[in-house]
């Protein structure tokens, strides 16, 4: 079975594990709609997870949350 782990983020990354060693990607971006920074290219992202799921596989994301001392604004923007 193949596994896809997405680990959330413009600094994030997606691991695909489909046997012993697993492949690991930086997290796809792309310029910002406004030209300022970067934004998550959510559309190759889904293409992924839908590959993986054709095929009987599994995606699983990280469920982020706030550290202790850090504040609601760790966790990411929107």
């Amino acid at each position: 079975m193949v596994i896809l782990g997405i680990d959330p983020g413009l600094s994030g990354g997606i691991a695909i594990l489909n046997g012993d060693l697993p492949d690991v990607l930086p997290m796809p971006v792309i310029d910002a709609a406004n030209g300022k920074g970067h934004a998550l290219d959510t559309q190759r992202i889904g293409t992924l997870v839908r590959i993986v799921a054709n095929h009987g596989g599994r995606a699983v994301i990280e469920r982020q949350q706030a550290m202790p001392k850090q504040g609601i604004t760790s966790t990411g923007r929107p």
